[in-house]
Protein backbone atom coordinates (compact mmCIF):
# COMPACT_ATOMS: atom_id res chain seq x y z
CA UNK A 1 0.00 0.00 0.00
CA UNK A 2 1.42 3.46 -0.97
CA UNK A 3 -0.32 6.63 -0.06
CA UNK A 4 0.84 10.13 -1.44
CA UNK A 5 -0.78 12.98 0.21
CA UNK A 6 -0.16 16.28 -1.71
CA UNK A 7 -1.57 20.09 -0.99
CA UNK A 8 -4.66 21.58 -2.66
CA UNK A 9 -1.80 22.83 -5.32
CA UNK A 10 -0.24 19.66 -5.99
CA UNK A 11 2.96 19.17 -3.65
CA UNK A 12 3.53 15.97 -2.16
CA UNK A 13 3.29 16.27 1.54
CA UNK A 14 3.67 13.06 3.00
CA UNK A 15 4.96 9.29 2.09
CA UNK A 16 6.28 6.92 4.89
CA UNK A 17 8.00 3.56 4.44
CA UNK A 18 10.21 0.87 6.76
CA UNK A 19 13.91 1.05 5.83
CA UNK A 20 16.24 2.74 5.48
CA UNK A 21 16.26 3.02 1.21
CA UNK A 22 13.08 4.68 -0.59
CA UNK A 23 11.01 1.89 -2.90
CA UNK A 24 11.20 2.80 -6.54
CA UNK A 25 7.37 4.36 -6.23
CA UNK A 26 8.72 6.58 -3.30
CA UNK A 27 11.99 7.07 -5.48
CA UNK A 28 10.26 8.05 -8.57
CA UNK A 29 7.77 10.18 -6.44
CA UNK A 30 10.37 12.44 -4.43
CA UNK A 31 12.29 12.85 -8.05
CA UNK A 32 9.45 14.14 -9.79
CA UNK A 33 8.69 16.83 -7.02
CA UNK A 34 12.23 18.01 -7.53
CA UNK A 35 13.54 17.82 -11.04
CA UNK A 36 16.64 18.11 -10.50
CA UNK A 37 19.22 18.44 -7.64
CA UNK A 38 18.06 20.55 -4.80
CA UNK A 39 21.27 22.51 -4.18
CA UNK A 40 20.70 26.03 -5.51
CA UNK A 41 21.75 26.45 -8.43
CA UNK A 42 22.63 22.96 -9.81
CA UNK A 43 20.72 21.56 -12.80
CA UNK A 44 21.65 17.46 -12.71
CA UNK A 45 18.54 15.97 -13.34
CA UNK A 46 17.20 14.57 -10.49
CA UNK A 47 16.77 10.81 -11.78
CA UNK A 48 20.48 11.26 -11.52
CA UNK A 49 20.78 11.83 -8.24
CA UNK A 50 21.71 9.93 -4.68
CA UNK A 51 18.38 10.18 -2.61
CA UNK A 52 19.46 11.70 0.74
CA UNK A 53 17.37 11.37 4.53
CA UNK A 54 17.85 15.25 5.83
CA UNK A 55 17.42 13.90 9.47
CA UNK A 56 19.70 10.59 9.09
CA UNK A 57 17.76 7.06 9.73
CA UNK A 58 17.19 5.97 12.41
CA UNK A 59 16.62 9.10 13.92
CA UNK A 60 14.94 10.66 10.62
CA UNK A 61 12.29 8.50 8.47
CA UNK A 62 12.46 7.23 5.48
CA UNK A 63 9.48 9.48 4.00
CA UNK A 64 8.96 12.05 1.23
CA UNK A 65 9.15 14.71 3.86
CA UNK A 66 13.04 13.52 4.98
CA UNK A 67 14.02 12.87 1.93
CA UNK A 68 15.18 14.50 -1.37
CA UNK A 69 17.77 14.23 -4.32
CA UNK A 70 21.73 15.14 -4.23
CA UNK A 71 23.75 15.02 -7.10
CA UNK A 72 27.09 13.47 -5.72
CA UNK A 73 29.42 16.65 -5.68
CA UNK A 74 26.43 18.20 -3.12
CA UNK A 75 25.16 15.24 -1.17
CA UNK A 76 28.83 14.51 -0.04
CA UNK A 77 28.79 18.26 0.54
CA UNK A 78 25.88 17.79 2.93
CA UNK A 79 27.21 14.78 4.22
CA UNK A 80 30.30 15.78 4.78
CA UNK A 81 31.41 19.14 4.76
CA UNK A 82 29.93 22.13 5.79
CA UNK A 83 26.04 22.15 3.79
CA UNK A 84 23.10 22.55 6.39
CA UNK A 85 19.56 22.20 4.61
CA UNK A 86 15.75 21.60 5.87
CA UNK A 87 12.54 20.81 4.13
CA UNK A 88 9.18 21.71 4.62
CA UNK A 89 5.90 21.49 2.85
CA UNK A 90 7.30 23.54 -0.05
CA UNK A 91 10.86 22.93 -0.49
CA UNK A 92 13.88 22.99 0.63
CA UNK A 93 15.95 25.63 2.95
CA UNK A 94 20.03 26.16 2.94
CA UNK A 95 22.30 27.64 5.19
CA UNK A 96 26.11 27.85 3.87
CA UNK A 97 29.05 28.64 5.96
CA UNK A 98 28.79 32.19 5.39
CA UNK A 99 25.18 32.63 7.21
CA UNK A 100 23.57 33.05 3.68
CA UNK A 101 20.21 31.46 2.90
CA UNK A 102 18.87 29.75 -0.34
CA UNK A 103 15.82 28.45 -0.74
CA UNK A 104 14.97 25.29 -3.97
CA UNK A 105 11.04 25.14 -4.05
CA UNK A 106 9.24 22.38 -5.54
CA UNK A 107 7.10 22.32 -8.66
CA UNK A 108 3.92 20.80 -8.21
CA UNK A 109 3.00 17.25 -9.35
CA UNK A 110 1.06 16.96 -12.08
CA UNK A 111 -2.54 16.53 -11.22
CA UNK A 112 -4.74 16.56 -14.16
CA UNK A 113 -6.19 19.44 -13.01
CA UNK A 114 -6.52 22.73 -15.27
CA UNK A 115 -5.68 25.84 -14.80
Amino acid sequence: FTRLLTDNGGRLLETTELGRYASARLAQAIKIRAGTCRFPTCTVPAERCDLDHHEPVPHGATSATNMDPFCRRHHGGKTFAWLACTRDDHGVDWTMPDAEHYRCVDDPLPTGRTA
